[in-house]
């Protein structure tokens, strides 16, 4: 059947589902996968220790590690990620923001409060790691709120925050997040492969 699939139930009877309904099963199964590796993430399980040189010291209740959401590249499998996997930016529709400096945005929507604000120095041309090695950079500072998240360079790469906010604190967090570039729009001498960004992890320090 043109635009149908097809499948047999245990009786041997013909079932079809048409594709628009498989393509919103699968979304939804992949959507449910994703929430469940993010899930897993921010309870610590099977994750490589920060690094101490970073993180040493921080007592675990002050931390909080996540994952971005990417509407660019997707969740991709990476053997050097902290979990295996990683959320990449490829640019998608706005290749112009693949570039240093590679800052963060911190965007807050709470009514009255709609706003977009870049929070630190993020990633330039002097503290970039070399083509492919994750580093921890200092993304920078905010104020968390009920409803807010961080952008990695664009929309595209995000990450919620509301979870890391806590009712009756002051909420004042640093924000670190653990990045690997390539291509020749971070590097010279990578122009052999694709602009890409990867981010295994944010991690969020309570103040």
């Amino acid at each position: 059947m043109h635009g149908r699939h097809c499948f047999r139930d245990s009786s041997g009877n013909h079932l079809a589902l048409d594709r628009k309904h498989v393509r919103r099963s699968d979304k939804f199964v992949k959507d449910v996968e994703e929430w469940l590796f993010l899930t897993e993430i921010q309870s610590g399980g099977n994750a490589r220790s920060l690094p101490p040189d970073v993180f040493g010291g921080v007592p675990p209740d002050k931390l909080f590690v996540t994952m971005p959401h990417s509407y660019a590249g997707g969740i991709r499998e990476d053997r050097t990620a902290a979990y295996g996997k990683a959320a990449v930016y490829d640019g998608g529709e706005r290749p112009e923001t693949m570039k240093l400096p590679f800052i963060a945005g911190f965007v807050t929507r709470l009514p009255r409060q709609n706003t977009v604000e870049p929070i630190g120095r993020g990633v330039d041309a002097e503290n970039i790691a070399p083509p492919g090695v994750y580093r921890f950079y200092d993304m920078g500072k905010a104020v968390l709120t009920q409803d807010c998240f961080v952008r990695l360079g664009s929309h595209s790469l995000r990450v919620p925050l509301n979870a890391a906010y806590v009712e009756g604190e002051f909420n004042k967090v640093k924000i670190s997040a653990s990045l690997k570039f390539q291509g020749s729009a971070f590097y010279t001498s990578d122009a052999s492969s694709q602009n890409l960004v990867w981010c295994d992890r944010i991690v969020v320090v309570r103040e």
